[in-house]
């Protein structure tokens, strides 16, 4: 739990803080107002108004596309006005759009972002709005993202060998998961750096450990994707013989890359780099999608990894062992 301590901008009391006027005029602060002062778990302090201040402005993002637009290029729109921090996303088309065009992009924003509800419709528009986007920490959705993928990855190797060809159709079917995981911990480290919400709010220890984990979800969301496009392969009848060990080992670095990335550990790190540079040597990507995709996904293991060398450096050099 944060620490927080009642401050007086301005007149008697133990304590007096100036703040930008700028900052006091957005919030209605009079002179004399109290603010609340948090301690981040990264020591920095962040300063909000005491009760609330004037209720958080609502963001809000109004689009307008003709009416003959392709769903995919709306979707694009809509995700990156979601990771940048909208609340609500105002969809117009204009003219009248072609049949079938709003209810492709409700199915769309449906599939790729979590906790957007359609709160406004008709022939010609779509109002979209964030619900219970407080509800998961950012640092929770990237645990449940990297689970996804071990999933994924896990149930391949089970499908090849108990020749399960339901289960290997049935993983791509999870990539819609994992796009939603990546794109909500965007949007959380977005609302962090844009002053929405605090380090301790959006789960990390502090504003650098962000940036390592918003990296971390993009090599985890890249695994997902080959993950899906080896099961993808191998339900396509593209022959595995020789591949299952090699998945296996590597879904074992992978789950170990995650968990060093929690809780770095650079010797051991060290290690599974190289364990990841022998056996990528194996993988070669001339015997079909399903060797490159696999090769890949060591590659992206070892990304995880340094990242997770990067973690350890940072927590030496603050805590004052770096020289």
């Amino acid at each position: 739990m944060m620490a927080r301590r009642r401050l007086q901008v301005t007149g008697g009391g133990s304590y007096v803080l100036t703040l930008p006027k700028e900052w006091v005029k957005r919030h209605g602060l009079g002179r004399g107002a109290e603010v609340v002062v948090s301690v981040e778990p990264d020591g920095s302090l962040r300063v909000s108004p005491a009760g609330g201040g004037r209720r958080r402005r609502r963001w809000t993002a109004s689009l307008r596309f003709p009416g003959g637009a392709g769903a995919e290029t709306v979707l694009r729109r809509v995700i990156s006005f979601y990771i940048a921090g909208a609340d609500v996303v105002e969809v117009e088309f204009e003219g009248s759009p072609r049949p079938g065009l709003v209810a492709d992009v409700k199915r769309l924003v449906s599939s790729k972002l979590l906790g957007v509800e359609v709160v406004e419709e008709s022939s010609r528009r779509i109002t979209f709005q964030v619900v219970g986007d407080e509800s998961m920490s950012g640092m929770d959705a990237f645990n449940r993202l990297t689970k996804t993928v071990e999933h994924m990855l896990s149930d391949i190797v089970l499908a090849l060998r108990e020749g399960q060809g339901e289960l290997l159709r049935e993983v791509p079917q999870r990539d819609d998961i994992v796009d939603k995981l990546f794109i909500y911990v965007w949007r959380q480290v977005s609302s962090l750096f844009l002053g929405k919400r605090g380090v301790g709010e959006v789960g990390f220890d502090s504003y650098v450990d962000a940036s390592v984990y918003m990296m971390a979800a993009k090599h985890a969301e890249r695994i997902g994707d080959h993950a899906s496009r080896l099961a993808g392969a191998l339900a396509g009848g593209e022959q595995a013989e020789g591949l299952v060990e090699p998945l296996d080992e590597v879904t074992r670095l992978y789950r170990e890359s995650v968990q060093l990335l929690n809780r770095p550990r650079p010797e051991r790190a060290e290690e599974l780099i190289q364990r990841l540079e022998s056996l990528r040597l194996g993988l070669d990507p001339r015997r079909g999608a399903a060797w490159e995709s696999v090769r890949r996904i060591a590659d992206y293991c070892t990304d995880l990894l340094e990242l997770s060398l990067n973690r350890a450096s940072i927590a030496l050099l603050i805590g004052g062992g770096g020289g």
